[in-house]
């Protein structure tokens, strides 16, 4: 009975200390979680958008937002499922140059 309880004990503290390493792991991808969070942002100001055809272009660009969301989580989940299989470009960000800096959106319409 003893060691059925330490056995259990240990498998909980090992499930423990991997999940915690994997989420430790994720938070060292600022630039990754920074674009999941303007995609999302993106992919809000899309849906809220008048729903005029636009030509069928506010739906493209809704579908190609959804689709860079799938592919920035994608990634995430990689670097965390790989860590020693990380890209060396991605982690050297002084020679890339600097993302641009947008103005912020326009405040929603009233109606």
């Amino acid at each position: 009975m003893k060691s059925t309880k330490i056995g259990v004990l240990s498998g909980a503290t090992l499930a423990l200390f991997l999940g915690s390493a994997g989420m430790a792991r994720a938070e060292e991808q600022p630039q990754m979680r920074d674009a999941l969070e303007s995609l999302h942002a993106a992919e809000h100001h899309l849906q809220d958008a008048e729903h005029h055809s636009k030509g069928g272009h506010r739906e493209k660009a809704l579908k190609l937002v959804e689709s860079a969301i799938q592919q920035v989580e994608a990634g995430i989940a990689y670097d965390n499922a790989h860590p020693d299989k990380n890209d060396k470009g991605d982690k050297d960000d002084a020679h890339r140059a600097p993302a641009p800096v947008l103005p912020p959106a326009p405040p929603p319409k009233t109606r």
